[in-house]
């Protein structure tokens, strides 16, 4: 019976950015970090590697339109790995990739299962290599308002961590509100206000944010989707549903009321 291994990881970019990213062979050596020192291009789709172990060659088997990242490693000491890979969309900002590796039939049981153990921290680089990409910036929606455009600069200020552009888009006497439930919770008013909020926050969790609709109502946004990420004491990992509540005034935003899956995020907080 064949060996095989299936690894997965979820990324918080789009399918084909995340395709666009690994089927660009030259940028294996940012994420292949046990097994790609360098990488050239050869004549007929084919690509020379330096690995620990020597040359060895990937031949990619790519098809754009099914997120299709099959592609064979031959390395001389290891033999043939045919690799099934695809990446699928989670949300509109989020993809999934996937990866089922079979053990070369030369290699010894527990090499292979080592070389899985290096694996997961590749496909980690690999997660951090695409995420720290600027997002791909999509138009609008057609007639899509100002106070949505509002909220989705905001959103993009924080995804580039440019806290100056964020403090730009809130009115002087923003009010930030969430339940006390939270160690980060409570009422903040102002910047000063804001600042102690994002502090608290960034104190207890380290997350990203995913939307999977802004809705339009006039003077208020609401934004569905989730919160990932890792709570910085125990590095306990969550990916949790909210809702944010943002009311514009005058172009900037005025109100911000922050909801979430309480009993989820509560269990991650408390979990060793």
């Amino acid at each position: 019976m064949t060996i095989t291994a299936t690894k997965t990881i979820q990324i918080g970019r789009s399918a084909v950015e995340g395709f666009d990213f690994i089927a660009d062979p030259e940028t294996m050596p940012q994420w292949a970090i046990h097994n790609v020192k360098a990488i050239r291009k050869l004549e007929g789709g084919r690509w020379e590697m330096e690995t620990p172990r020597g040359k060895a060659i990937l031949v990619p088997r790519y098809e754009r339109a099914g997120g299709i990242l099959d592609h064979e490693f031959i390395d001389s000491d290891e033999g043939v790995w045919r690799v099934s890979a695809r990446i699928v969309p989670a949300g509109p900002s989020e993809s999934v990739y996937i990866m089922t590796l079979p053990k070369p039939d030369p290699m010894p049981a527990e090499v292979f299962e080592a070389g899985m153990r290096l694996m997961d921290d590749e496909l980690a680089a690999l997660k951090l290599c695409i995420e720290s990409r600027p997002a791909r910036q999509s138009a609008p929606p057609r007639g899509s308002s100002a106070a949505v455009r509002l909220v989705e600069a905001l959103y993009e200020g924080f995804r580039r961590r440019d806290m100056a552009a964020v403090f730009g888009l809130l009115c002087e006497d923003v009010e930030l509100e969430q339940s006390l439930s939270l160690p980060w919770g409570g009422s903040y008013r102002g910047h000063d206000g804001a600042r102690r909020f994002f502090g608290q926050l960034g104190s207890h969790v380290s997350s990203a944010l995913t939307f999977e609709r802004l809705i339009d109502a006039a003077d208020h946004v609401a934004a569905v989707g989730w919160t990932e990420g890792t709570v910085n004491a125990t590095g306990a990992r969550f990916r949790v549903p909210v809702v944010h509540l943002w009311q514009i005034r005058d172009g900037k935003i005025a109100r911000a009321e922050f909801y979430i899956d309480h009993p989820r995020m509560l269990e991650a907080l408390a979990r060793k």
